[in-house]
Formats: structure tokens, C-alpha cells, sequence
């Protein structure tokens, strides 16, 4: 809504930038607001001046609060434009979500420029045979900014009574209470923590939510954040050998450095220098006693149901199995024990090829909606975070073996371009007509089979492999006098200089 949003006509930006903590608004808006509040709700609503807040700690002042652009247009005003559900169209972009954080933004806005409500608070004390019982009531006797903000909880009121009166028991409930465990984050906590913790500013919280769960070291499920067994390990390590770094004190000291050098108190090159003095230690200790779990998997007593050698525990991004320790050359895997793959979930969501209705299924990839009628039907399609179907974009391409328009999916390695025909049709190329160079030809022979080694390129960078693949899968790390052969691969430079 910062950038604009299509109201079926022009498109209208509603709100002001959002990435922001600053409590600071404009004048001519807060005049705004206060002829909108004048006219609207009355001159006894009206402060006598503007209400102004006082910015917390590390808030960043270069942008306004988050308000909206024209506070003339009210929620009401704008609810019949809407497009309901969660899916708008390309000339008509404005849905009901974003209705609701509309009106939950001009309501708060609305509601910080006018008087403060008033309670009126009754206390009870009684005296019960040395013990003192007390009880609260209240009764709103000024809304005022509740007329916006919306009504307050249900008052209590008190029965009658008089000083001295005495008072008879009608009831004795007995309960008991237990310490209940803290609630898992949402990512709305999470900010609310993150914020308060001092760890990273407004613009960074989108990235950082978004990172974590990149990574596989969290899974978001129901709204919520559980930490995968990736993302506990990945945490064990790093507090083991990099404590200092991963404290929520050193994080929040250096948000403040980082606005100091902003501000010009003080040198960047001198608080970079301090922090690599420890760093580097802590870096090369832990080269020396962190465990590699990716070259030394943990071992376990059972044993590979192809070729019998033991089954070791391996985690990736997409969770904890169980591998065989002869991998690549045995590529059998099954799941952790207990570890049972969720049951499809019926949906309202209707098949548009068959009728069916999808189910919510869960794949190595994450969560997707596939036709309930597979395997006659193989329909599938992405999901949204709601669960709601997220159609792959369609482009301009043509598939050129069906015709058919060429969609931008997302794999495992990056968004690549796919037939919309799918199953049907299960062509695939590489995005904006990026190509793997071809394989580069060396002098040295494969161990294994005697074929010619080459250079190819993979995702993590040049490597030896056998030409002979996919029947020889041999591969090896590229030696250094082979590194002038790759286009643009320059020597590593020594550490430190």
C-alpha cells in the first residue's frame, strides 16, 4: 500500500513507509487529523495540542510513523472497493486484507490525536477474619479515543455496599493455577522481541524472519515457530564456539556502534578492527574443534537395506534422515525413525482440471495442494503461507516442444522456467536463457574407470568429474594448477592480506 495499490482506476499509494520505528509525524498531517477529528467526532474529542510521543531508544528518525497518506479517506469510504478474498487483479489490486490494515492503521492514527478515555474506579476492601480481600471495578465515563480505537473490555461493576457493612459469603470456588510455558514466537512476537531486545531496525526484521526459515533452521506451522533439529544444531555450535558474537548483547551494542558511525562519533575502521581481534581467535579455534556434521556424520547401528554398510544421520535444509555412509556411490536414504510425513489435509479448494477436491500435502519441498483424485489426476500447485493456492507466474514464453505458456517455478537450486502443461508436458530450461557452460577438458584420467576428467560447474563452484557420467559418478576437488582453465576463476588470496 506504500507503493501503490489499484483502486479500479489510478493506482493510489494509502499509507506512508513502513519500514519504520519513528513515532514523528509531519505537521500538516497532524493539522489534518485534527480538522478530520474536529468534524467528525466533535471539539470536546480534541486535545488543545496536537499529542506528540517521545521516540524510544535506537528508533530511526529519518521517516514518519506509519500513517495514512490522506487521513480524509476513512476505512468506511474506501470498504466498498475491496476486492474480497485474498487475490486481487492486476487493475483492481485492492483486497480486503488490505482493507483491514488500512483500517487498522488510519484507526490507530486517528485515535493518538484525541483525548485520553476515562474510568471511573471503585475498590472494595473487605476484612475476612484477619485477611483482607480486595476487589476492582470500573466504569468508563469518557471514551474518547475509544470511539475509534474501539470499545474497552466489559466493565465490572460492583454490588452496593456500605462501610462497615457486614457481608455474607455466598460461594467458595477453590482453583489452582500452574506456571504455563512461554508461547512459541509468531512473527509478530518475534519482532515485538527482536524490538525490544534492540536487534536489528525495521528494515532488517522482514529479512531476518525471512532468512531463518530460508535456511531450514525454523519451521513456520500454524502461525508459529518451531526450531528444526538443523536449526538447533546450527544454534548448539555457534554458542559453543562463538558465544560472544551470538550474545543478544553484543548484537544490540553493535546496532548502537553502527548508528554511531552513521552519525560520524566515531571511526568505522576502529570498531571493525576491535571486534576482529576477538573474532579471528574465536574463528580459528573453532576451525580447529568444530565438528564438521556434513563430512563426519553421526553413525548409527542400522544398516543400508541395498548394501548393508551402516545407515548415518544427515541434516540439510529439508530436515534429518537417515543415509548411507557409502554415499555417492550408494544413494539409499529413508526416514528417522518416528518420523511419519503428515496426512493430507482435504481443502475447499477445487481441482481445475477435474473437479476433485485438493488436499494439503506435504513434500520434501514443503507444503503444496495436490488433487485429491491422484494418481488418475496429478494436478498440483504451490501454496501460500495461508495455505491459499499461489499459481506459478506465467510469462511471455512459449514451451517449444507443446506450445504451451512457460511458468517461473521454484526448485531446490533457484527459480527456473517449466511448461504449465504439467505432467502432461515436463519441459524445463533455465531462467532469462541462462546456459551451464559446457564441461572443460583436462589431461587427467578417472581412478575409477579411466574416462577423461573435466571441469564443470556446479552450484558451489568448479570441480573434477568424470566425462563418463552419469555411469561413472566420480568426482574430486579442483587442484589448483587446474584453476587457470576456468573463465574468470582467479587464485585465492592468502589469509590476512
Amino acid at each position: 500500500m506504500y507503493e501503490g495499490v489499484n483502486l479500479g482506476g489510478d493506482s493510489v499509494a494509502l499509507i506512508t513507509y513502513m519500514r519504520t520505528d519513528s513515532f514523528r509525524v509531519a505537521d500538516e498531517a497532524l493539522e489534518a487529523v485534527r480538522k478530520l477529528i474536529g468534524g467528525t467526532f466533535g471539539e470536546e474529542d480534541l486535545p488543545e495540542k496536537p499529542n506528540r510521543f517521545r521516540a524510544k531508544k535506537g528508533a530511526q528518525e529519518a521517516h514518519e510513523a506509519i500513517r495514512p497518506t490522506d487521513v480524509f479517506k476513512s476505512p468506511d469510504e474506501l470498504k466498498s472497493l475491496a476486492v474480497p478474498g485474498g487475490r486481487g487483479t492486476p487493475s483492481h489490486s485492492f483486497t480486503e486484507a488490505h482493507w483491514k490494515l488500512y483500517k487498522l492503521i488510519w484507526e490507530r492514527f486517528v485515535a493518538s490525536q484525541m483525548k485520553p478515555a476515562k474510568f471511573q474506579l471503585t475498590i472494595v476492601t473487605v476484612d475476612a477474619g484477619g485477611c483482607e480481600l480486595r476487589a476492582e471495578g470500573k466504569r468508563l465515563v469518557y471514551p474518547g479515543f475509544l470511539k475509534v480505537a474501539g470499545k474497552d473490555p466489559d466493565d465490572a461493576l460492583l454490588p452496593e455496599v456500605k462501610e462497615g457493612e457486614d457481608l455474607r459469603i455466598l460461594e467458595v470456588t477453590p482453583t489452582q493455577h500452574f506456571t504455563q510455558p512461554p508461547n512459541r514466537y509468531t512473527e509478530a512476537t518475534l519482532v515485538r522481541a527482536l524490538e525490544k531486545k534492540g536487534i536489528g531496525r525495521p528494515s532488517t526484521y522482514a529479512a531476518i524472519i525471512s532468512t531463518i526459515q530460508e535456511r531450514g533452521y525454523v519451521e513456520l506451522k500454524d502461525r508459529k515457530f518451531y526450531a528444526t533439529d538443523l536449526g538447533k544444531l546450527v544454534t548448539d555450535q555457534l554458542v559453543e564456539h562463538f558465544g560472544d558474537v551470538v550474545n543478544v548483547d553484543f548484537t544490540s551494542r553493535m546496532e548502537d556502534l553502527l548508528d554511531r558511525i552513521e552519525e560520524g562519533e566515531i571511526p568505522w575502521i576502529e570498531v571493525v578492527s576491535e571486534f576482529h581481534k576477538t573474532f579471528e581467535k574465536d574463528l580459528e579455534k573453532a576451525r580447529r574443534e568444530m565438528k564438521d556434521f556434513r563430512k563426519n556424520p553421526e553413525v548409527t547401528d542400522e544398516k543400508c537395506e541395498k548394501c548393508g554398510a551402516p545407515l548415518v544421520i544427515r541434516r540439510t535444509r529439508k530436515g534429518t534422515f537417515l543415509g548411507c555412509s557409502k554415499y555417492p556411490e550408494c544413494r539409499f536414504t529413508k526416514p528417522m525413525p518416528g518420523a511419519e510425513r503428515a496426512k493430507p489435509v482435504e481443502t475447499e479448494h477445487v481441482c481445475p482440471k477435474c473437479g476433485a477436491k485438493l488436499l494439503l500435502r506435504e513434500g520434501r519441498n514443503g507444503k503444496f495442494l495436490g488433487c485429491s483424485a491422484y494418481p488418475e489426476c496429478k494436478y498440483t500447485v504451490p501454496v501460500d503461507a495461508e495455505g491459499n493456492p499461489a499459481p506459478p507466474k506465467e510469462t511471455d514464453e512459449k514451451c517449444e516442444k507443446c506450445g504451451a505458456p512457460m511458468v517461473i517455478k521454484q526448485g531446490r537450486r533457484g527459480p527456473f522456467l517449466a511448461c504449465s502443461a504439467y505432467p502432461e508436458c515436463k519441459n524445463t530450461r533455465p531462467l532469462k536463457g541462462a546456459k551451464r557452460p559446457d564441461p572443460i577438458p583436462t589431461d587427467e584420467k578417472c581412478e575409477k574407470c579411466g574416462a577423461p576428467m573435466v571441469i564443470r560447474q556446479g552450484r558451489w563452484g568448479p570441480f573434477l568429474g568424470c566425462s563418463a557420467y552419469p555411469k561413472c559418478k566420480n568426482i574430486k576437488k579442483l587442484p589448483k594448477e587446474l584453476a587457470e582453465k576456468v573463465p574468470g576463476k582467479k587464485e585465492s588470496e592468502p589469509k590476512g592480506s
